[in-house]
C-alpha cells in the first residue's frame, strides 16, 4: 500500500511537470538517494526523488480492536492502524537552477492539490480513499540529522506528511456466539 501511494503521486508529478515544462521524459522516480554501497543510483540523474523518511502511527484516531456481529454470533477484530508517511521529495539534477526549477514546481503542485480523493483519481491504490499532503516545517538542525542518516549530500529538498493510509488486514481474533433469550414453548416450558 505504500508504494502503491508513493507510485500513484509520482504519476500525478510526472504529468504535471509534463505539462509544465513540456519534458517528454518521466522526472520525479521513487528510489533511495543511495544504494546499498554508499553510491548514488545512475537511475536517480537528473531526476526528482521521491522516498520515505518516516513512518508514525496517526494516534488522533484509536488503534483498539472492536466487536463486530453477525448475526447469531460475533467477531472481535483488530481495528484497522492509520499511518501517516513523511516523504522526502529531492531535486537531483547537474544544473542547480534545474534542481530549483523542479522543487519550487512541487511546491506550487502541493499548494493546489493537497487533498487527493479516490472519487477524483481512478489510478489510487487499492484501499487508499484519500491522500492528504501538508508541507513539514523542518529547521536547519533536523534536515542536517536527515541528511546524515541517509548518508547521502544535501540537495535541494522537502519534506511533505502524507496522511493517512489504513492498513486494515481484517484479522479475525475471536469467535463467538451471541447470548440469546431463552426459548419458550406453548406449554410454558423452556
Amino acid at each position: 500500500m505504500i508504494n502503491e501511494a508513493l507510485e500513484f503521486i509520482t504519476g500525478e508529478l510526472n504529468n504535471h511537470f509534463k505539462n509544465a515544462f513540456q519534458v517528454p521524459d518521466d522526472k520525479a522516480i521513487v528510489s533511495n538517494l543511495v544504494d546499498a554501497s554508499g553510491h548514488a543510483p545512475l537511475a536517480i540523474h537528473d531526476k526528482l526523488v521521491i522516498c520515505l523518511a518516516n513512518i508514525e502511527q496517526e494516534t488522533s484516531i484509536a488503534n483498539l480492536g472492536f466487536t463486530h456481529n453477525t448475526g447469531q454470533s460475533y467477531q472481535v477484530r483488530n481495528q484497522p492502524l492509520n499511518i501517516n508517511l513523511y516523504v522526502l521529495f529531492a531535486a537531483n539534477f547537474n544544473n542547480y537552477n534545474e534542481s530549483l526549477k523542479f522543487i519550487s514546481s512541487t511546491i506550487a503542485f502541493f499548494q493546489s492539490n493537497y487533498v487527493f480523493l479516490r472519487s477524483n483519481y481512478s489510478s489510487m491504490g487499492e484501499g487508499i480513499d484519500k491522500l492528504v499532503f501538508e508541507l513539514l516545517k523542518t529547521d536547519y538542525e533536523n534536515a542536517h540529522y536527515l541528511w546524515n542518516a541517509i548518508g547521502a549530500k544535501y540537495l535541494p529538498s522537502m519534506i511533505y506528511k502524507m496522511r493517512m493510509l489504513t492498513i486494515n488486514e481484517n484479522n479475525i481474533r475471536y469467535e463467538g456466539s451471541l447470548v440469546s433469550k431463552p426459548q419458550v414453548n406453548a406449554n410454558g416450558n423452556l
